[in-house]
Parts: structure tokens; sequence; C-alpha cells
């Protein structure tokens, strides 16, 4: 009589845990962070804020994965991805105001990298697995498609996103910042 109880409360468990209860959390605190931009003595804070989302958002993908049915996973690994991909757009606008004040010339190729992981994640979150992707998904690559306008970084079509790009325009923030005399704190 105790096994089929213990199965019963695991089952219920793993149906009550599959929603997007936690991306739609994280979603808010995105979506007011974009709605208050930080000031300056605040920008190493929410770029802290910002990694933080990524870090839970990927905790709670991994949740996901192992308690809801297969069917059930993709729409909210959309939402998911899409949350992140807004992080790192955000983070890619924070990082382009420390290195505009410090390093003007390195601002662009740094934000670029941060921006480059973005579309990999909305590429993730559009993926023919991932199902119908989010309408989250679609404003986002808006957001970093404008972004990438400003920052003269072309970002190739969502089925051609590879590692390879990411790391390449990331290799070129990272080696640019490292000609900074000082990089931002």
């Amino acid at each position: 009589m105790l096994i089929p109880l213990v199965f019963a409360a695991t089952l219920v468990a793993s149906e009550s845990r599959c929603n997007d209860v936690v991306a739609s959390q994280l979603q808010d605190q995105v979506r007011g962070f974009d709605a208050h931009r930080p000031a300056d003595a605040d920008l190493a804070t929410r770029l802290g804020a910002l990694q933080d989302v990524v870090d839970r958002s990927n905790e709670e993908h991994d949740v996901l994965a192992h308690v809801c049915p297969a069917g059930d996973l993709p729409p909210l690994a959309s939402e998911l991805q899409a949350v992140q991909g807004w992080a790192y757009a955000q983070q890619a606008d924070i990082v382009h105001r420390e290195f505009a004040s410090s390093c003007p010339g390195s601002a662009d190729a740094v934000a670029a990298g941060f921006l480059a992981e973005g579309w990999r994640r909305i590429a993730k979150a559009s993926a023919p697995e991932s199902g119908k992707p989010d309408s989250l998904a679609a404003k986002v690559a808006q957001t970093i498609q404008a972004q990438a306008i400003g920052l003269k970084l072309t970002l190739p079509a969502v089925p051609e996103t590879s590692d390879y790009w990411v790391k390449g325009v990331q290799d070129q923030g990272r080696a640019a910042a490292a000609s900074c005399p000082t990089p931002p704190a």
C-alpha cells in the first residue's frame, strides 16, 4: 500500500512542477530590468543579476528536463532560452556602456560577444525541436537585431547560428578587451 502512495505522490509532484511558473518569474525579472536601465554606479550589480537569471534559467531547464513528459518540455525550453537571450542582450548593453567610458575602441566588440550568445539562445528557442517558438523569442530576436546594427555585428540566419560563429565573435571581444589599458571594473 505504501509503494503506490509514494508513486502517486511523485507523479503529482512531477506534473505540478512541469509548468512555466519559474520561467515567467524570470521573464518578469528581465522585463523589469529592461524597463529600468541601471545608473552607471549600478552596472556591475545589474550585470550580476542578469547572469543570475541565466544561471537560474539553466537550472530550471535541467529540472524540467527530468520531470516533464517529452512533449511538454519544448515550449518551456523555448521560453527559457528566450529569457536567456533577453538577459544577454541587456548584458551587451551594460558592457557596452562600461567599455564606452574606459576603452571606447573595444566597446562594440566586447558587447558583440554577449549579443552573439543571446542570438544563439534565440536560435535554440526557434529550433524545430523546441516546438513553436515562444512569442518572447520573436520580440527578443528583434531587440538583438536592432542592437546588432548599432554594433555593426552581422547576425547569421537563425538556422546557421553555430557555436563556432559565437566563439569567433566572443574571441574578437576578448582580444579587444585585452587591448584596453585598464578594463572596466
